[in-house]
């Protein structure tokens, strides 16, 4: 498991997101009622839906590459992402984890 990128704060707002049941899209921040993984986290940190670089820092500990660490149809995806969005994206649209799974795999202890 890769070292923790996502705050406290982050993390359980991703885990209050599954706990209450949002329903999770792909490919958009939010679509009705249904959330990304960033659109949950940012709405739950009084953000707007989508990316805003000033909710980074309530979202993302401090790191430069982060490799994935999901699994492919062949393998370890193996991709990098110079930045900690870019990862959180690519496993909610690519690999469809669920907001428990990112919260877990990315924020530690959930």
């Amino acid at each position: 498991m890769p070292h923790a990128i996502l705050t406290d704060e982050a993390r359980d707002a991703l885990v209050d997101a599954a706990l209450r049941g949002v329903e999770q899209c792909f490919g958009k921040a939010r679509d009705a009622e249904a959330r990304c993984a960033m659109g949950a986290i940012t709405e739950a940190l009084n953000g707007i839906p989508g990316w805003t670089d000033r909710l980074r820092y309530r979202i993302f500990l401090p790191d430069d590459v982060i490799e994935c660490p999901a699994d492919g149809l062949y393998g370890p995806c193996w991709r990098r992402f110079p930045r900690s969005a870019p990862i959180l994206v690519h496993l909610n649209d690519f690999h469809h984890w669920d907001f428990l799974t990112i919260a877990r795999k990315l924020g530690g202890d959930a």
